[in-house]
């Protein structure tokens, strides 16, 4: 009689059978690594620590707030860091630049332009105060100002990955803007210092003085379009003119913040265009700036 048993001979023609794996659900648990659950019980400190600093501040946040509300013990907040000192530093550190970087990220400036150079500067100050203006960040602003002198490395942090960083960005788009001939800088690192805080000094200030002082996008973006008017105002290319008229900015910076539905404002003679700059917040003490 023929084998009734399985065949062990030739296979040949058969579709290959497939590996059968395991259910995993009935599988023994593995155990955790212990680096991995060791980084993962310093993030969960660190994430823990940050809000008590930022809501009670360096002064007013004990070792044994920062263990409850990491869900922790006093002795494994102790184990990952030595003191409060130390996890102060390493926590507002690492947090300054994590924040720093997602800014210049959101913000950062770019020489390589795709439009007017009014319009990049307008949204470039638009993001970037907006941006700073987040009441966690004001905050952390205010956490890092009023702990610079005990932790100087932390207020060095802060300038080095925020205004600095941005600032050499800034200041390469202007002397591209300069090559250009859009503008006339001898200085850009100065001219960008100056145009941060065309836009920021006001809002910030107060916020920073006033915590419960709130602003409205409206009214930072008012912020931004009279920082970057005054800027451009400052900074435009002016060609010589005759005696008794006033030198003219370029035809190209005029481009780029003329409004299209202002209305040509009475008195001047019909050959001379005036620049309206595209702010619903005029500056009348910067007078009209005559166009080609």
């Amino acid at each position: 009689m023929p084998a009734t048993g399985p065949a062990t001979g030739d296979t040949e023609g058969r579709p290959p059978s497939s590996p059968v794996h395991a259910l995993r659900a009935l599988q023994p648990t593995q155990p955790e690594d212990p680096e991995e659950r060791a980084n993962r019980k310093r993030e969960q400190i660190r994430q823990a620590a940050v809000g008590e600093f930022l809501r009670k501040g360096y002064a007013g946040t004990s070792m044994d707030d920062v263990a409850a509300a990491a869900r922790a013990s006093k002795q494994t907040v102790y184990k990952h860091f030595g003191s409060k000192e130390e996890l102060f530093v390493a926590i507002i550190e690492a947090t300054v630049g994590e924040v720093m970087d997602e800014v210049f990220e959101r913000v950062g400036p770019s020489p390589d332009r795709h439009g007017e150079l009014a319009q990049e500067l307008l949204t470039m100050g638009r993001r970037l105060i907006e941006l700073i203006m987040q009441p966690e960040l004001l905050a952390l602003r205010r956490l890092v100002a009023g702990e610079a002198s005990r932790f100087p490395q932390l207020g060095e942090a802060w300038w080095r990955g925020g205004p600095e960083r941005l600032m050499a960005g800034l200041a390469e788009l202007l002397r591209q803007a300069d090559r250009d001939g859009e503008l006339a800088i001898e200085d850009p690192q100065l001219a960008a210092q100056q145009l941060q805080w065309l836009i920021l000094s006001i809002p910030l200030n107060r916020a920073m003085l006033c915590p419960d002082q709130a602003y409205t996008s409206e009214e930072l973006y008012r912020y931004t379009d009279a920082g970057v008017r005054t800027f451009l105002a400052a900074y435009r290319p002016t060609e010589q003119a005759p005696a008794g008229h006033s030198p003219s900015p370029s035809p190209a910076l005029c481009a780029g913040l003329r409004s299209p539905d202002a209305a040509t404002p009475p008195g001047p003679p019909a050959t001379t265009s005036y620049c309206w700059l595209s702010s619903p917040w005029p500056l009348d003490d910067l007078g009209d700036l005559e166009c080609p």
